[in-house]
């Protein structure tokens, strides 16, 4: 699954504009698939730890029913046959 189609539109940026956060403000979209809740967690963590945030809202959000599996992969030729299968 790569970042395609609604996947790619950074959905943290977009939350916060909508949300009238001043534009200052970071926003950052992690696409690590099953592991990006935890990797926001973290990442949000240590920069509390660290002294770079004082704060940090971190969320979440499923959108993979709208996209399918195989839309957007271009692996190399010789693996396309064992991923169409694993796709379908």
């Amino acid at each position: 699954m790569q970042q395609t189609l609604e996947q790619g539109f950074n959905i943290a940026r977009n939350a916060a504009l909508l949300a009238e956060v001043p534009h200052s403000v970071p926003a950052v979209t992690v696409n690590r698939l099953c592991g990006s809740s935890m990797q926001a967690l973290h990442d949000a963590a240590r920069m509390i730890m660290t002294g770079d945030a004082q704060a940090c809202l971190v969320g979440g959000v499923e959108h993979m029913g709208h996209v399918p599996m195989s839309h957007g992969v271009d692996f190399h030729p010789g693996l396309s046959r064992n991923v169409a299968k694993a796709a379908a």
